[in-house]
């Protein structure tokens, strides 16, 4: 069994979900507000440690999952009037990076068989990434 340690999955999933609501935003010309994205980048980073527990397997239901998006874009974009284009944009914008993710580390000789909700990657994969997305 793999150790997985919650600050560091919750900060991982932060960093990543801030970084693609900022995305996001920039790219549907959004009005940037950072402490909405922050706040929607903590339930993110919240979501994906309650989805690690074992009693909690229904989080990954994929209806719980967009809903979770949705909401994490209705903190970030609430009060845009293009709400639909900028959730729309975020969930292209997420599917584009974990494919860029998933892509660099298997590259980078990961076995991610089997892997569903956790992907152990190390920062050099992760900056890589953000750097090739960027």
């Amino acid at each position: 069994m793999e150790t997985i340690y919650i600050d560091q999955l919750f900060f991982i999933n932060f960093i990543i979900d801030y970084f693609t609501l900022l995305c996001s935003g920039k790219v549907t010309s959004a009005v940037i507000r950072r402490v909405p994205i922050a706040l929607a980048a903590t339930l993110g980073g919240c979501y994906a440690c309650v989805c690690m527990l074992p009693e909690w397997t229904f989080a990954l239901h994929p209806v719980i999952k967009l809903t979770v998006g949705v909401v994490m874009c209705l903190i970030s974009f609430g009060k845009e009037t293009q709400l639909l284009r900028c959730t729309v944009v975020f969930f292209l914008v997420s599917a584009g990076f974990g494919g860029l993710v998933w892509a660099v580390s298997m590259l980078g000789g990961y076995d991610l068989s089997g892997k569903t909700v956790y992907l152990p990657l190390n920062w050099k994969v992760l900056v890589l990434s953000f750097a090739a997305a960027y």
